[in-house]
């Protein structure tokens, strides 16, 4: 028979329904449609072969024993509502399965018949390479979309319908190939998969793979075709089964109880459940568009519950709780630093860091929140007794303000207390009492009447005295001697500020205190 009646005749079958399908176009059959009149299409399905021979698109998708092809019989007996459709593919000159070719002639009619089902969600299923041709398929139509073609709103329709792939021996590293330029090799599959992960993350698809773990009989070059390493390239772990079959059986499943079978067919289950007849009107990707990752959380709940919570703890009314209570202390916060264009006064920072390893880190979040509340942070870094009060004298003579309201000073060192004295070690690890240290700042000319608030934090893990247990079971015995001690003789401490009127802040670790004297 000639090659022209060949073309004849196979046009012939497609147009009369070969195998009782219905052909949509030349590249496009419909296995199987809902009745029109008692039920609408709730979602469909494409079929990819991995071959370009004739009747691939039926003869891929048969069961083992070949009296069935489960498009026509198992699936739309499990889904009675889903539109299943099976794709016939193109070989290029070389006999060898062209991606783009295939690409360009599919685009048109997957797209303009999808349309007809109303635009429902999509799974597109392939097997060997026809896994890949879906890959192509969507970067393709991607790209068109950004090029804003005529038939944009179409094609991205069509995007936005879809919701998951479903992949039988399909090598996501690429094929063997003697041309390197071909579009399955594993160069050029690299490049696909990279623009098909910015597809699938961009619109939220998931993703299921089955892979063959015997041999394949008419294949003595490799005995597994797709080894697992390849059927599961770039799959998240929880996504991949391998099967019990070779590369031609992965997807010819013995009956409706095969895994093969039973894995697509919860695939398909969980995706209608997400895309149920009462989808989510406001899907996540549209709520959170625009907003911070951490300003934005998902609730249980429909579109009409989201804001009707059950009970005080439900998500949805404590996270606008929470909301409303930060954002009433960043708006008292505000009132207080923000707006006050007035400096406060001076923030003296005395740092001790050597071999003090984070003493540095300390010392700018403190000079970050002197700033924050109207403070000109000043520091002073590592110095000996003598040059400390110098410098202190210094400063408090050049650069406080007869104007300044109040002066806030803070020690970071080492130090230890002995005989009620307070002492810090200065950058050569000799004590300092630290009254000395402190006061010039009392003693200020400028400050006279006004607040002085002294931070120190002067801590050691061992204790020169002998241990004394904490009366207020702050903090374990030893952590930090200098606090412990000094709750011991807050009373005292306090009459001598009293004479002095000068306030002193201190902290624990586990329990913040504060005397404020007036």
């Amino acid at each position: 028979m000639s090659s022209i009646a060949t073309l004849i005749l196979h046009g012939l079958f497609r147009k009369i329904g070969k195998f009782g399908v219905m052909p949509e176009s030349d590249d496009l059959y419909v296995m199987y449609e809902p009745n029109k009149v008692n039920s609408k299409v709730e979602l469909e399905l494409i079929f990819f072969p991995g071959t370009a021979s004739d009747g691939a698109y039926r003869s891929t998708w048969m069961s083992k024993d070949g009296k069935d092809c489960w498009l026509q019989t198992w699936l739309p007996k499990a889904f009675p509502t889903t539109r299943i459709l099976a794709v016939s593919l193109l070989a290029a000159d070389d006999e060898e399965l062209d991606l783009e070719l295939n690409c360009e002639n599919l685009i048109a009619a997957i797209t303009s018949y999808h349309q007809s089902a109303g635009r429902c969600p999509l799974i597109l299923v392939g097997h060997c390479k026809g896994g890949l041709m879906i890959k192509k398929l969507c970067n393709k139509i991607k790209e068109k979309v950004a090029e804003n073609t005529t038939d944009a709103d179409q094609l991205q329709g069509f995007l936005r319908s879809v919701r998951g792939f479903a992949y039988y021996g399909t090598s996501h590293a690429g094929y063997d190939s003697e041309d390197s330029s071909s579009d399955i090799s594993s160069r050029a599959v690299g490049r696909l998969n990279t623009a098909f992960e910015q597809f699938i993350t961009s619109y939220g698809c998931k993703e299921l793979a089955l892979g063959e773990t015997r041999p394949t009989q008419l294949c003595s070059s490799k005995p597994v075709i797709v080894d697992e390493s390849s059927a599961s390239h770039g799959i998240q772990r929880n996504s991949f089964f391998p099967v019990a079959a070779d590369h031609i059986s992965v997807c010819k499943p013995e009956s409706p109880l095969s895994n093969s079978f039973l894995y697509l067919k919860h695939f398909i289950h969980t995706t209608m459940q997400e895309c149920s007849s009462n989808p989510v009107i406001v899907d996540e990707s549209s709520a959170s568009h625009g907003i911070q990752r951490n300003s934005f959380f998902p609730v249980a709940a429909d579109h009409i519950s989201v804001c009707k919570p059950e009970s005080p703890l439900s998500n949805s009314f404590l996270y606008l709780k929470h909301f409303i209570h930060t954002t009433m202390q960043e708006v008292h916060y505000r009132n207080l630093n923000v707006r006050r264009k007035k400096l406060r006064g001076r923030a003296i920072i005395i740092s001790m860091e050597k071999k003090r390893p984070g003493s540095d880190i300390d010392r700018r979040r403190f000079v970050d929140m002197a700033d924050y509340i109207k403070f000109c942070p000043v520091q002073i870094l590592d110095r000996r007794e003598q040059e400390l009060r110098n410098i202190i004298q210094e400063k408090l003579r050049n650069e406080v303000d007869n104007e300044d309201e109040c002066i806030l000073c803070c020690v970071s060192a080492h130090g230890f207390i002995s005989g009620g004295k307070q002492f810090i070690y200065d950058e050569n690890e000799v004590p300092i009492e630290l009254s000395a240290v402190l006061e010039p700042i009392i003693a200020c000319p400028k400050l006279v009447g006004k607040p002085k608030v002294f931070v120190i934090n002067a801590c050691r893990v061992f204790q020169p005295e002998p241990p004394v247990r904490n009366p207020y079971h702050i903090m374990p015995e030893a952590e930090d001697c200098l606090l412990m001690t000094l709750e011991r003789r807050v009373p005292e401490l306090a009459a001598t500020l009293l004479k002095r009127q000068v306030p002193e802040i201190h902290s624990t670790l586990s329990k913040r205190l504060s005397w404020r004297l007036r």
